[in-house]
């Protein structure tokens, strides 16, 4: 978990450090990585509520690639393929987003898959300032009992 102080200060640099600190976690997390194989990013959460929209504005930022390689390899071969979901909530789609996950892996069959999703935050001290990055998943409406664990 990284908490990132600065970005409630607003200094300068604050956007470009997190990012940097972020990718080189993300980086390491993922190891290597195969080119040609899909990456499938996923916004977890309910567009209409505030605290829980930040899986879906993610997804909104993604520059989706896997298209382009597919139709035009050669002319877009500096760029990994990536996909992107944003399957809502069980409350607007009727479907389970774990459900709707699992269906679009079996078919698209990605190298790996990012979630992103809000984090809930014991301490009025986390928010806006916390990440969490794990590779052992993630259980809904859990993540206050998970904090710390990386």
């Amino acid at each position: 978990m990284t908490e990132i102080a600065s970005v409630l200060r607003r200094e300068s640099e604050t956007f470009i450090d997190t990012v940097l600190a972020l990718s080189r976690l993300i980086k390491e997390m993922f190891g290597e990585i195969d080119g040609d194989r899909c990456t499938l990013v996923v916004g977890l959460g309910n567009r209409d509520i505030t605290p829980d929209v930040i899986g879906p504005l993610c997804t909104d930022s993604v520059l989706v690639t896997r298209h382009l390689k597919e139709l035009a390899p050669k002319d877009f071969a500096f760029l990994t393929p990536v996909a992107a979901i944003c399957p809502g909530v069980l409350g607007t789609s009727g479907i389970e987003s774990a459900d709707y996950i699992k269906w679009v892996c079996d078919n698209l069959k990605p190298q790996r898959v990012v979630i992103v999703d809000a984090l809930a935050a014991r301490s009025l001290d986390r928010l806006c300032r916390t990440v969490q990055i794990t590779d052992t998943g993630i259980t809904p409406g859990s993540a206050s009992e998970i904090v710390g664990a990386l």
